[in-house]
């Protein structure tokens, strides 16, 4: 029974790799002799297995083991041909000619014999003599075909040397050891089947290697890493089926117990196997490595990546989905994604690496100089080793003294970087080739597109939000109008309501106050300018009244040193709202025992105004992410997400600068740097020449 099941196993294995070669010549002669090589093995072995439940005469076994090993042979003589001189040619040819006239001839004497009465035991002696010099001239060709190939067509031959040879070592053990003894072990016979089948993956991936066969022959790696997988867990389970036997008939009285903690070992030991990610990467390797001319399957690696990057649904944003799809060419665990923001910095905006807000680089940091000018990928343990290549590139101290950094992949947009991946060390530690650093430049220019267009569309976002919000506005000026048209007419008509002189007068006053500031705002949104008018303005004085109008509140506001001569050239409507927006955050962030605190100062030629208050706080990622983000708002309905942009916005046009300094319960630091008027720079280097 196992003889045929082993024969069948064998005979479809071939029968398979016959139809796959059938599909995919391309009319050579090679390649011809190649598919009649593997058809005749499988109708040998299909025969051998119907001998295994009705045996057959002897004679028909003859013709088809020696058929068999005669097509191997002329397989083997055109593969020598393709590289031998004329004369190798022609011995070769002749010489195959020869043994197929000798094997018909031989099958005509065998059956003749054994019609007139031939001993089995010496038809039996026939058999094996002729199948072991069959075996031996087809041992003595490997080695040839091997020993005169060219270095370049090794790597191409390695394989197929390995099958054939494999296939015809097996049968020198077979017909050696019946030979000494006089008879065919069974076992043996039985178990070359098994033997045979083995052989059909390398003859497939020399087959792979050749294309001068003219065989276009391809097999998904999703299939060759499956089938390792089921390969590699069937001789396991078998290995364990025989240290079990072993151990039920020598386990003595404790075999029973000692089965079942063998057993228990054997399934944690094999799910380990299965699960462990290290593993498989390693496999991975090994079939690219050895199975295929391309290192990459191009196209999966292609349709992977665009899955992971439009996979918009999931939980992982954008820019995590950009490192996983770079991270998982070269099964990277982790890794970390940098974007130019404002043109003059690229901060962190994705991953677990270097996500700190120190890490933040400048476009003229060498590393990112280097990456825009070469568009290398840089490896971090190849600059450790040799520097030399990388021009002596210094790298930041975050970096350089990262212990899982091992990659850094620039993102080329149009020919400009647009930000860069650190990619952490692989699970299993691998050299890089040229294919690792062309598919990962490809990779790391259809990244920088996807988030080019991802951050176009957030763009073309805000500004219809805009143009919502200049809608708005619109509304606001009607609304206004009503409003001023009202209050005019009360002033017009508080001639007649004198009877209370000073109460009239007051109210008077309020309503005019009232017109005069909404025509301002009036005007300013009407011309769409809120930046006109700017002047030399006291900072001093701005901040004195701004606190006077927030006091209402508490906390309230202190203002704990001020710097009399601080002039800076903003519109002070405009300041005042900036500084009114802030101080309110401050005291909403804050309870109502707490503080707030603001310091006016001057650091040479600008002016620091710090809002301080010991509040909530906000962490790092909010501070980057959201703060300044239009129309995000953390108070729901009661805010629009537009006053620290604004702020921001505005101190940025009259060339100053807004940092945040807050982590959660420890409150929040916000520092404006404006530059000094003119005027004021001129007092200070009057007052610089008369201390010298």
């Amino acid at each position: 029974m196992f003889g045929l099941t082993a024969y069948l196993t064998s005979g479809l294995a071939f029968l398979g790799l016959s139809i796959l070669l059938a599909t995919s010549w391309r009319g050579r002669i090679q390649g011809g002799l190649l598919l009649f090589a593997t058809a005749t093995t499988a109708a040998w072995s299909l025969l051998v297995a119907y001998d295994a439940v009705n045996p057959l005469p002897l004679p028909w076994l003859f013709l088809a083991e020696s058929a068999r090993n005669v097509a191997w042979l002329t397989f083997l003589a055109g593969v020598i041909r393709q590289s031998g001189s004329g004369t190798v040619t022609r011995t070769l040819r002749y010489a195959v000619y020869g043994l197929w006239a000798a094997v018909i001839l031989s099958f005509a004497a065998l059956t003749e014999l054994s019609r007139r009465g031939l001993s089995p035991e010496s038809g039996t002696q026939t058999f094996v003599v002729t199948a072991l010099l069959l075996v031996l001239g087809g041992l003595v060709l490997v080695e040839q075909m091997y020993r005169n190939a060219p270095d370049r067509q090794r790597w191409a031959l390695k394989y197929l040397c390995l099958g054939v040879g494999g296939l015809f070592a097996y049968d020198l053990f077979l017909y050696a050891h019946s030979l000494l003894f006089r008879q065919i072990a069974a076992n043996l016979w039985d178990g070359r089947g098994i033997a045979v089948a083995l052989t059909v993956p390398l003859i497939a991936v020399a087959a792979r290697r050749n294309p001068q066969w003219s065989l276009d022959v391809f097999v998904s790696r999703q299939i060759v890493f499956y089938t390792t997988s089921v390969v590699g867990v069937g001789l396991y389970l078998i290995t364990m089926a025989l240290g079990g036997y072993y151990l039920r008939i020598y386990g003595g009285e404790w075999g029973l117990a000692a089965q079942f903690v063998f057993l228990l070992l054997a399934v944690v030991v094999l799910l380990t196997l299965v699960f462990s990610e290290p593993l498989k990467a390693r496999i991975k390797v090994f079939l690219s490595k050895h199975f295929y001319t391309n290192k990459y399957d191009y196209r999966e690696e292609w349709l992977r990546l665009i899955k992971t990057m439009s996979d918009s649904e999931g939980t992982k944003s954008l820019p995590d989905r950009a490192i996983h799809g770079v991270a998982q060419i070269v099964d990277s665990a982790e890794g970390g994604l940098w974007v130019r923001r404002e043109e003059s910095h690229y901060v962190p905006v994705g991953g677990s690496l270097g996500t700190s807000d120190e890490n933040v680089l400048a476009a003229d940091e060498p590393v990112c100089r280097f990456l825009a000018e070469r568009q290398w990928i840089i490896d971090l343990s190849e600059l450790e080793t040799h520097p030399e290549l990388y021009e002596h590139l210094a790298l930041p101290a975050w970096l350089s003294n990262s212990e899982h950094g091992w990659l850094i992949v620039p993102l080329i947009l149009e020919g400009a970087l647009y930000g860069f991946i650190v990619l952490g060390s692989p699970r299993v530690r691998r050299e890089l080739s040229w294919e690792d650093h062309d598919l990962l430049k490809t990779v790391g220019r259809q990244v920088a597109t996807y988030l080019a267009l991802d951050e176009a569309g957030r763009k073309l976002t805000e500004a219809g939000q805009f143009e919502a919000f200049n809608r708005l506005t619109a509304f606001i000026m009607h609304d206004l109008k009503n409003l001023i048209s009202q209050q005019s007419l009360v002033v017009r008509n508080a001639a007649r309501h004198k009877d209370n002189p000073r109460f009239i007068e007051d109210a008077i006053k309020t309503v005019e106050n009232s017109v005069q500031r909404m025509n301002h705002l009036l005007r300013q949104l009407q011309r769409g300018n809120m930046d006109a008018s700017p002047r030399n303005t006291d900072l001093g004085s701005i901040c004195d009244e701004i606190l006077q109008r927030c006091d209402h509140r508490l906390p309230v506001p202190q203002l704990l040193t001020r710097d009399d001569a601080l002039e800076v050239w903003v519109n002070p409507d405009r300041l005042s709202q900036v500084l009114i927006h802030l101080i309110k955050n401050a005291q909403e962030a804050t309870d109502e025992k707490g503080w707030v605190r603001v310091t006016l100062s001057r650091i040479q030629r600008d002016a620091v105004v710090e809002i301080a208050d010991n509040g909530v706080g906000m962490d790092a990622a909010f501070v980057r992410n959201r703060l300044f983000r239009p129309f995000d708002s953390t108070k729901g309905q009661k805010g629009m997400g537009i006053g620290a942009y604004q702020a921001k916005e505005y101190v940025r046009l009259a060339g100053g600068r807004i940092s945040v300094d807050s982590s959660p319960g420890s409150g929040t630091v916000v520092t404006l740097v404006l530059p000094l008027s003119e005027s004021t720079r001129a007092e200070q280097r009057q007052q610089a020449g008369a201390g010298a």
